[in-house]
């Protein structure tokens, strides 16, 4: 049975507030990688199907990079719409979010909700906000707005969108803060306690603390416990988000 709850409500429903980001380029992985399976296909689905399992019970969403897996070609796409249909089988219950970088289109709108059966996207409003429609023609899915600070004040809060903000510039936008969700890029130990608590206190939104997975690919032969340590920096991170929003009297019960 199809879940009829909107993104909105799935989302407030979740219990961790994590994001896990899968954005693979070719100049950051170890060439020998490709060259061992002879298949970016194989490699892409190998090792990142291995991170799903490993986070199943942590993460409260998966986001992929389309842009990222179509650097790969054709064997991109189909890793893409392997790994997106394993969050379903593997991590039931996650939210599928998927980042665009394009502003319209209603072939893009039916490719992510249709055929990669997302829950939300991530779209760049490059000429407004009118091109969007296709997006929000689906009142059961979720859509951010990645875009720059100044077209962020002009739309913040457009009808329940979401937002897409980067902790190194939210300091500058935290007034856009409100019921809209937030997707918050670039959290780590580091800045967890200011950004997570900065959020929750200018509005007490729903949020996504983003953990890009090539942030641990560097270079080097990651090995077989590649999904083990790639877990291991997420619960280390999730746990500093319920920390910090336990503190706070934030966490549901």
């Amino acid at each position: 049975m199809d879940d009829q709850r909107t993104f909105h409500q799935r989302l407030h429903d979740r219990q961790s507030r994590l994001d896990i980001k899968f954005a693979p380029k070719t100049d950051t992985l170890p060439a020998y990688l490709l060259e061992r399976y002879n298949d970016p296909f194989i490699f892409l689905t190998t090792y990142f199907e291995g991170v799903i399992a490993e986070t199943k019970g942590l993460a409260a969403s998966y986001r992929f990079d389309v842009a990222s897996f179509a650097s790969f070609s054709i064997p991109g796409f189909a890793a893409l719409a392997n790994l997106c249909s394993k969050v379903r089988t593997l991590a039931p219950g996650a939210l599928l979010i998927v980042d665009l970088r394009v502003s319209s289109g209603e072939g893009w709108a039916k490719f992510v909700f249709d055929t990669l059966k997302a829950d939300a996207v991530t779209a760049i409003p490059s000429f407004g906000i009118y091109p969007l429609a296709p997006f929000r023609a689906r009142p059961d899915k979720g859509l951010f707005l990645n875009c720059s600070m100044e077209e962020q004040i002009v739309l913040g809060g457009y009808n329940g969108c979401g937002h897409v903000l980067d902790v190194a510039k939210f300091a500058h936008v935290r007034d856009l803060v409100g019921p809209a969700p937030v997707l918050l890029e670039g959290v780590s130990l580091d800045n967890l306690k200011e950004s997570v608590g900065l959020l929750w206190r200018n509005g007490k939104c729903e949020m996504l603390a983003s953990f890009d997975v090539s942030a641990l690919q560097g270079s080097g032969d990651p090995g077989p416990e590649f999904p083990t340590r790639i877990a291991a920096a997420a619960g280390t991170i999730n746990q500093g988000i319920n920390n910090v929003l336990k503190t706070m009297g934030a966490v549901q019960a």
